[in-house]
């Protein structure tokens, strides 16, 4: 959760266009101004230049829009509806017929059931 955190406090942050947050961010208006998509180091070290090369308000504004913009998309409640329903399909296979991309941790289980 070091992305979420770093958006709590509005702080500027870079994903690999490989994580499981690039696919979410997807769907995020300017989501992707904050995706890097190589493994060359190269090209890292242009998008935090371009990081460093913005004012500190406007590196803050950018990263309460991405916040912003983020939530409006990705609500606990609504997260944790997918969550539940998630749950109830996997209750219903048998437990060879549960594919690999339903990883289920306790973090995310307890949050959901905190927060709904």
């Amino acid at each position: 959760m070091p992305w979420k955190q770093s958006q709590l406090a509005t702080l500027p942050v870079l994903v690999s266009s490989e994580s499981g947050l690039a696919k979410a961010l997807k769907e995020v208006e300017g989501g992707m101004t904050v995706v890097v998509d190589s493994d060359e180091p190269g090209d890292w070290a242009r998008k935090i230049q371009e990081l460093f090369e913005l004012t500190p308000e406007e590196r803050q504004s950018r990263a309460m829009h991405l916040r912003e913009k983020y939530g409006e998309i990705y609500t606990w409640t609504k997260e944790c509806k997918r969550f539940e329903q998630m749950i109830h399909e996997l209750i219903q296979r048998p437990c060879r017929a549960v594919p690999s991309s339903r990883v289920l941790t306790g973090w995310c289980m307890f949050r959901c059931f905190t927060y709904s």
